[in-house]
């Protein structure tokens, strides 16, 4: 899919859905895995004060909720949807002021970060979360990456929670076994080839410090074992993935992990 074509799509969630969480995401269960690993990724890190920049923000979950946790950080996010904008700032209006007051959104694109005149020269932390995924093609993937390499300060971070194509591979192997067929990549979405990913950023003096398959236990419940017990199809709000979700959010600190059967994984970055 074209990038416009892709921005359509984006534009009618954020219309239909508004200030939703539904609009950036199918489910809320892994929504709330996704902030906890996020919340446990800037916490290793020694930034306890400074700005935090999110590429790809949506109608601004990810960052309200991590201003919540982290309250010495500012936290800005850019979207290409104006929609999506528009919608993270009215959500901001109805936080309390010592959250709201931390909490900044701007129109822009990953591909064009450093003409951007509302942000930052650089941040102390840049992720993203399943953003570069829009991104149609390895090459313009590639291309925002470099943009996030001139963003990022020396010795900050860069968290990536995104999807990975062999990932996918692994699941639907999975699927296989079990008498389910394939699950096609959404047509809006170019799953990322993680050792291109890793190799580029290295060159580019990332280090790698770890990843984490936070959401392994919840996508083998949702994508694999309920759909055995449900003709073949998901079923996001089953009970069975509402107990999993709290179980590993409960435990996450006991590292409860599948490697390679997670829907997405996170990757912990510090640039030398």
């Amino acid at each position: 899919m074209e990038n416009k074509n892709i921005k359509n799509h984006w534009e009618s969630w954020a219309s239909e859905f508004q200030k939703d969480l539904r609009a950036t995401t199918k489910t809320q269960t892994i929504k709330k895995l996704e902030i906890n690993a996020l919340v446990s990724a800037i916490s290793k890190t020694e930034i306890k004060s400074g700005n935090i920049l999110e590429i790809g923000c949506g109608n601004g979950f990810n960052c309200l909720s991590l201003a919540k946790s982290f309250p010495e950080i500012n936290f800005t996010g850019i979207d290409f949807v104006d929609k999506m904008v528009e919608n993270a700032n009215l959500l901001a209006k109805e936080l309390p002021s010592f959250i709201s007051s931390r909490l900044k959104y701007f129109v822009g694109d990953a591909l064009d970060l450093v003409n951007n005149g509302s942000l930052l020269e650089t941040y102390d932390i840049l992720f993203t979360d399943r953003c570069l995924i829009n991104l149609p093609t390895d090459e313009l993937q590639i291309k925002a990456l470099d943009q996030i390499v001139l963003k990022v300060r020396k010795g900050g971070y860069f968290i990536m929670v995104e999807n990975m194509i062999d990932l996918r591979k692994i699941q639907n192997r999975l699927r296989n076994k079990v008498g389910l067929n394939e699950r096609n990549v959404p047509e809006y979405n170019h799953f990322m080839d993680e050792n291109a990913v890793l190799e580029h950023l290295s060159k580019n003096n990332f280090n790698l410090q770890y990843t984490s398959d936070f959401g392994s236990l919840h996508d083998l419940m949702l994508y694999i074992l309920v759909p055995m017990i449900n003709y073949g199809e998901l079923k996001y709000d089953h009970p069975i993935v509402e107990a999993v979700t709290e179980f590993s959010l409960k435990n996450s600190d006991s590292n409860f992990e599948i490697k390679g059967v997670g829907q997405n994984r996170l990757y912990c970055f510090k640039k030398s």
